[in-house]
């Protein structure tokens, strides 16, 4: 069975890693035959990787998408450009995977959800926590009544506080009027697990939060403006010294943040580069914690997600009428608690790949149904658009300091 192609948008750090890494595991299933992407190193390394030929790499989506060349297209662009390649696609006869978010905007959400429905092109949104062992494994339970009825969940995001400083301070989505605010760029995952494992639309959202600690006046005295020139640089744990250059945590982004150099390009690269600044005198606006009460009729949500943890994973505790189920996703554990009775601890497996095994996942249901003719998806646009508007209303409920109704979709 020959393995079904596709074209990739984009080839940063998903592009590469979860999509294109995937290609190389498994080329017996997928085969990227074209890539398009503006920086040229990164092109090319991705080129290297995978064979191309130079007619089929460009700096340009558009010059790539403009023609049929494969089965499918993965858009794995920055967030503010997943909407319009996505459009194109569609029209031009592609099944699609797209990141989330599908779009910055409520109505670029809805003009996917469209197109999809008008081209009848398959669409799978990249929530890959629905695929991965841990919430499949929840889903089960829930679905099973292993503790009765579903009435409260409480779901942690612990972001880690090197990857907020990365991502969310320093990085690429670190500003909302550049990219889009944190509930949506990062937490669209959960809102959108929360709304699965429930199964019922969202009636309202409170939330509040905000950005309260990397702030200039929170800037120490004696830091500098870079930490390679810092006074005080050993005391932080921000410093883009031990993150980038000491990998005190190990972080895969971390070692990967400038693909292929040598530890002295690399601190060159902190001197001058974005990443290299103080994390107190960024020009990010996103919050740094943030807390949602939603309301999905007979069942109650909190989700929180902080930047203040040592930990980058996610903690869930689940409340049923005859038990209880408690997890922590990094970590791979299931507690499941029956009220007066017995307790059972479940081991989730570690598996290849990003989230878990998600993102693989993903994949393997995505050629699945390709090969089957099967145009449904376990992450359509249709069920990514509520996750979405629960995300746009959480924004204007942190915002304007207020809850937010949701009929028949945010308004």
């Amino acid at each position: 069975m020959r393995p079904i192609t596709a074209v990739l948008v984009g080839a940063g750090n998903r592009g590469t890693h979860a999509y294109g890494d995937y290609a190389l595991l498994k080329p017996e299933s997928l085969r990227i035959v074209a890539v398009a992407d503006p920086d040229g190193t990164r092109r090319k390394r991705f080129q290297q990787d995978h064979q191309l030929p130079d007619k089929d790499c460009f700096s340009d989506w558009k010059p790539l998408l403009n023609e049929k060349r494969a089965d499918l297209a993965i858009i794995a662009t920055m967030d503010r450009l997943h909407a319009e390649p996505a459009l194109l696609a569609m029209e031009k006869g592609y099944d699609i995977i797209l990141e989330k978010p599908m779009a910055t905007t409520l109505e670029g959400c809805r003009q996917i959800v469209d197109a999809a429905k008008e081209t009848g092109r398959m669409v799978s949104v990249a929530h890959v926590l629905r695929y991965t062992t841990f919430f499949s494994k929840i889903r089960g339970l829930l679905d099973g009544g292993r503790i009765g009825r579903l009435l409260q969940i409480n779901l942690t995001e612990r972001i880690g506080y090197y990857h907020m400083a990365h991502s969310y301070v320093r990085g690429n989505w670190a500003n909302s009027q550049t990219t889009a605010p944190i509930i949506l760029t990062k937490s669209s995952h959960d809102l959108d697990i929360l709304y699965w494992l429930i199964g019922e639309p969202c009636r309202s959202v409170y939330s509040e939060g905000g950005l309260v600690y990397f702030r200039k006046q929170n800037h120490p005295k004696g830091a500098g403006e870079r930490c390679l020139s810092c006074g005080i640089e050993r005391d932080c744990p921000y410093s883009a010294k031990k993150i980038y250059l000491e990998l005190v945590e190990d972080w895969p982004i971390a070692r990967n943040i400038l693909p292929g150099a040598s530890f002295e390009e690399k601190v060159r690269y902190l001197e001058t580069g974005p990443y290299g600044r103080c994390v107190f005198l960024c020009d990010n606006d996103v919050a740094d914690r943030q807390t949602v009460l939603l309301d999905f009729g007979e069942t109650l949500a909190v989700f929180n997600l902080t930047a203040f943890s040592a930990e980058k994973t996610r903690e869930i505790d689940i409340l049923g009428t005859d038990g209880d189920i408690k997890g922590n996703f990094e970590r791979g554990w299931i507690e499941i608690r029956r009220y007066g009775g017995t307790t059972e601890r479940i081991t989730i497996p570690q598996e290849k790949g990003h989230h878990a095994g998600g993102d693989y996942r993903l994949l393997d249901d995505v050629i699945k149904r390709l090969r089957n003719a099967d145009k449904d998806s376990l992450s359509s646009p249709e069920e990514s658009l509520h996750s979405h508007e629960i995300a746009f209303a959480c924004e204007t409920s942190r915002r304007e300091k207020r809850p937010v109704t949701l009929r028949n979709g945010y308004p």
